[in-house]
């Protein structure tokens, strides 16, 4: 159990980064899937699934909250049009003769 509420916490915090709220929806359908086919492997029982996949599903929220959290206090910088700026010069310089 602890192993996935580690993975589905890092896997919303990674998330949070590149993607709005709505990316939570398909990742939990994978989540699910994933899970369903790990409970047939191991023959699980439904409600063993159920609380596997309730806390699953919870962490990955708990961590799109905090990364999305991180990134805005530690994010990185947008430029005025809105996209990330990564410090490149975006032409090059040319040194006066």
């Amino acid at each position: 159990m602890e192993l996935v509420v580690g993975t589905s916490f890092l896997a919303g915090a990674a998330l949070s980064l590149r993607f709005n709220a709505w990316a939570l929806i398909p990742a939990s359908l994978i989540a699910l899937v994933a899970l369903g086919i790990a409970a047939i492997h191991s023959v699980v029982d439904l409600w063993s699934f159920a609380l596997t996949a309730i806390v699953a599903i919870a962490a990955m929220q708990m961590g799109y909250l905090v990364g999305a959290g991180a990134n805005s206090l530690f994010g990185a910088r947008t430029n005025h049009e809105g996209a990330r700026s990564s410090g490149v010069v975006e032409r090059p310089v040319r040194w006066p003769h």
